[in-house]
């Protein structure tokens, strides 16, 4: 189980709603899920998968803009 810190306001199907400040100690992919894919929550000091502390380029987190985003083929 990994323990990460909430920083807003959460709502899940699977644990309700949650609150700036909540700990919440779950599975490693929806931790990861919170904490990559939504900026919702921050790992524990201690509970930081080991996977996540690899190094990750500059650009991980942004939103590719437009002119990055392949178009479909015609």
């Amino acid at each position: 189980m990994i323990e990460v810190e909430i920083l807003g306001i959460v709502v899940t199907h699977q644990y309700g709603t949650l609150n700036t400040g909540d700990v919440l100690r779950t599975d490693p992919e929806f931790a990861r899920h919170l904490v990559e894919d939504c900026g919702a929550a921050k790992y524990r000091d201690a509970s930081q998968p080991a996977e996540a502390s690899q190094d990750v380029p500059a650009d991980a987190g942004e939103t590719p803009s437009l002119a990055k985003t392949p178009r479909a083929k015609k």
